[in-house]
């Protein structure tokens, strides 16, 4: 990679990927006639003095206004300023990384996109620079990602869904062009799923006869005409379990006694 000698094109200048590697720089027309105004009016400063600019511009209208202009120039500036880390921290773990390997250039791409998580979280005020920092929080962002990507590879559809948050599954769905009330109901659909889950997996394992009803959807068969869901007169939830288990233990009793009479050719007690 060739190394930027300048202040402005440090901060107005973007990497050129091909095959994974890097192979120059391309200007940004606007980045740079931003940084040769500033220049002029600050010739004697460094490259440290920019990146704090850039970076207390950024925390000071960015966060609360995303789109103003101000904060949007200070965000593309440092953007092109973190170019050189960003490439070195997905160099570094795509190095790593066993087999299949990755793709450095989505990786780089995927990092870069967090410039503005990694600005909130560096505080220019301490002594460590944005570039060191930014180094490793570029790598913690590559590795989450490879590992989700490696977890949800093995994942069915079931097992993605609750690994989905509710602003990943919107987010898709809105994609894809869904009505406002459509995604509303995939997303409580989303939430029940989740709140069945996660109570069958607790560890007392334990409910009451009117929660499995209604988990089981028992309690939208009873009711009054367009009222609301009732619970069954009798404990089904509690006479049904009960009378499964039973049924179970007769199954695995004469199953077990089916191998050894198929064995010796005559018959077993159940």
């Amino acid at each position: 990679m060739q190394p930027r000698p300048t202040i402005a094109e440090q901060f107005s200048t973007f990497l050129q990927l091909a095959d994974d590697r890097a192979i120059g720089w391309a200007t940004d027309g606007r980045l740079q006639r931003s940084m040769q105004t500033q220049l002029a009016k600050h010739p004697l400063t460094t490259e440290g003095f920019w990146a704090i600019y850039w970076h207390k511009q950024w925390l000071h209208t960015a966060p609360s206004q995303p789109t103003h202009a101000a904060g949007l120039l200070a965000q593309s500036h440092l953007a092109a300023y973190l170019q050189e880390p960003c490439y070195w921290a997905a160099h570094t773990v795509v190095r790593r990384v066993t087999l299949p390997e990755p793709m450095l250039g989505d990786c780089f791409q995927v990092a870069i996109e967090k410039v503005p998580k990694v600005l909130r979280a560096c505080n220019p005020n301490h002594t460590v620079s944005l570039k060191t920092y930014s180094r490793v929080a570029f790598e913690n962002i590559i590795r989450d990602m490879l590992r989700r990507q490696h977890q949800l590879s093995h994942c069915n559809d079931w097992a993605l869904l609750l690994k989905v948050s509710r602003k990943q599954l919107q987010e898709a769905l809105q994609h894809m062009g869904l009505l406002p009330a459509a995604i509303d109901s995939y997303l409580c659909a989303q939430q029940c799923y989740e709140e069945g889950y996660w109570l069958l997996k607790s560890a007392a394992r334990q409910t009451l006869d009117q929660v499995a009803q209604g988990m089981a959807g028992v309690m939208s068969l009873t009711g009054e005409v367009e009222g609301q869901p009732m619970r069954v007169g009798l404990p089904i939830g509690d006479l049904t379990a009960g009378m499964w288990a039973r049924w179970a233990r007769w199954l695995r009793s004469a199953t077990s006694c089916r191998r050894p009479a198929a064995l010796r050719r005559n018959g077993g007690h159940v």
